[in-house]
């Protein structure tokens, strides 16, 4: 059974066959309750009369507003979350609304054995007081590894991840930033949690003004030795970050929204991703992933990036145990038309043979 755990249908199936198969599919069957506007008012009473609470590993909330209302004290639905705290491992809020940051904290903290927290377009109505003293008070779960932010305020989820008293430890963060001040809030992240982090996924907002980039987080760092610190000053106008710094077990990383042929202003990633080449520690760095949504090929020259530095920094001694130099194409872009133009502009890439282009459905 755990090799159809990915195929819901196959696993139903199955699981009608005998009593045996039914039982052995249980664990995958219903390991992930889906809460929405649709279920919500029966879900509690169905589940925890069920007997199948204790098979839960993941749960998902879609299109709440006022979540707390539901699931946390004095609401009776407190029962259920009281329940989960001991069995989830998995949390998904997806388009959710609270009455404030500290509502949401305060149902997260209640579930300290997470291991995969994603936030897709959370809000909250009400601006409350949210420092260090109120993140300290909250205990962010300590064994989340995959921690996920898309569509969010990314600042106090940074206060309070930096204020915890012990270090998480992710392994994976994914950002998707919209603001200047989510790119810096992001750094000031980046540089408390980078040593453990292996994979990075990080989307950078669309800017208006040249010199957005420049309010970049913390100071920033010389680093001697690197053949390209030089050029970045010159073609950009900035130093290394510091806040990349850490990243000292990082293997691979994903740009988003590197190029987008439907924002009328290039992606800050056009200066960040620069400054995040030449920051970050790079001994166990194997690949990085770039993100394109084109509508035609030539579309890849729709903002004027600066392909030479990337094509000298990522060939360079620095990166001679990178793998591969990814991009993936969304959009009505014909691939093999992007990747004949990407081989032009990266020539030392395509020559070294880490070049990569493929379809985002491939």
């Amino acid at each position: 059974m755990g090799q159809l755990q990915g195929d819901f249908t196959s696993l139903k199936n199955c699981s009608l066959v005998c009593s045996s198969w039914h039982f052995m599919s249980r664990p995958y069957l219903y390991r992930t309750l889906i809460i929405c506007p649709k279920n919500r008012s029966q879900i509690h009473q169905q589940l925890l009369s069920s007997g199948l609470l204790s098979l839960l590993k993941r749960f998902v909330v879609r299109d709440i507003h006022a979540l707390h209302e539901n699931i946390y004290p004095p609401h009776p639905g407190a029962t259920l979350l009281n329940k989960f705290a001991s069995i989830l491992t998995e949390f998904h809020l997806y388009n959710v609304t609270f009455d404030s940051f500290v509502d949401l904290a305060c149902v997260v903290s209640a579930l300290q054995l997470l291991r995969v927290l994603i936030f897709d377009g959370v809000a909250w109505t009400k601006t409350l007081p949210w420092d260090k003293s109120f993140a300290q008070a909250c205990s962010f779960p300590p064994l989340v590894v995959d921690l996920q932010f898309r569509s969010c305020i990314v600042n106090p989820f940074s206060i309070w991840l930096v204020s915890q008293p012990q270090l998480v430890h992710l392994s994976r963060l994914e950002m998707a930033l919209t603001t200047d001040l989510d790119v810096i809030s992001a750094g000031d992240c980046l540089y408390h949690l980078g040593p453990h982090i292996i994979h990075l996924h990080i989307t950078f907002p669309p800017r208006s003004d040249v010199s957005s980039p420049a309010q970049a987080p913390r100071e920033c760092i010389s680093r001697s030795g690197f053949h390209s610190n030089g050029d970045l000053q010159s073609v950009f106008g900035f130093n290394p970050c510091i806040s990349f710094s850490t990243l000292r077990r990082l293997r691979q990383v994903h740009i988003h929204n590197f190029i987008d042929s439907s924002f009328a202003y290039q992606s800050a990633a056009e200066v960040m991703a620069p400054i995040l080449l030449v920051s970050i520690p790079v001994p166990s760095m194997r690949g990085f992933v770039f993100y394109l949504q084109l509508r035609r090929a030539g579309e890849l020259d729709i903002f004027s990036i600066k392909w030479d530095f990337f094509d000298e920094a990522l060939t360079g001694d620095i990166y001679s145990n990178v793998e591969s130099v990814e991009f993936v194409v969304a959009g009505r872009a014909n691939v093999d038309g992007v990747a004949s133009l990407l081989a032009m502009r990266l020539p030392r890439v395509a020559e070294k043979g880490i070049l990569r282009v493929r379809g985002e459905c491939e």
